[in-house]
């Protein structure tokens, strides 16, 4: 399902042990990498936790889906959730997601992130289609976007502005 960036804050106070994933994608790469370190730190206050956190790009995986499914399927010496980050993510891991996850019973939260995937892209689909999953778009605001936003405020409250640039 997708929620909005501003919806992490309330979401990752108290995660649902349901959801199995987050795919965080979008232009606007700060974002993405805060976005993606908030639900780290949900299931793991220290990122760098090596019983707790896995990292894995997307390079590991095409070269060896095994790999992703031996992380996913792990269980921490420590007990607890595990999480795997995958970082670059394409459309490539989309088949490969949607057998383990259906083949599999792990508790491990995927955090999948990508600068390159846009909204119709199959990973970004297949976050918005499934309620186990999270779909993040992470855009930059546009110029117009706060003009227009700025005019309408003036607007409301009554006042005229005249060749508003920002």
């Amino acid at each position: 399902m997708n929620i909005k960036p501003e919806q992490v804050d309330g979401i990752v106070k108290s995660l649902p042990p349901a959801i199995r994933g987050v795919v965080i994608y979008g232009s606007n790469e700060g974002m993405i990498s805060s976005l993606a370190q908030q639900f780290i730190k949900a299931v793991s206050p220290d990122v760098y936790d090596a019983f707790h956190v896995s990292y894995l790009d997307m390079a590991d995986v095409t070269a060896d889906i095994s790999v992703l499914y031996a992380e996913f399927n792990a269980q921490s010496l420590m007990g607890g959730r595990r999480v795997v980050v995958i970082k670059d993510a394409s459309n490539l891991l989309t088949k490969n997601l949607k057998e383990m996850l259906a083949e599999s019973s792990s508790d491990s939260l995927l955090v999948i992130t990508s600068s390159s995937l846009k909204t119709k892209d199959s990973l970004a689909l297949l976050a918005k289609d499934n309620n186990a999953f999270y779909g993040i778009g992470c855009y930059d605001d546009r110029d117009e976007d706060i003009t227009s936003f700025v005019s309408k405020f003036i607007s409301k409250q009554g006042l005229k502005a005249d060749n508003m640039t920002l």
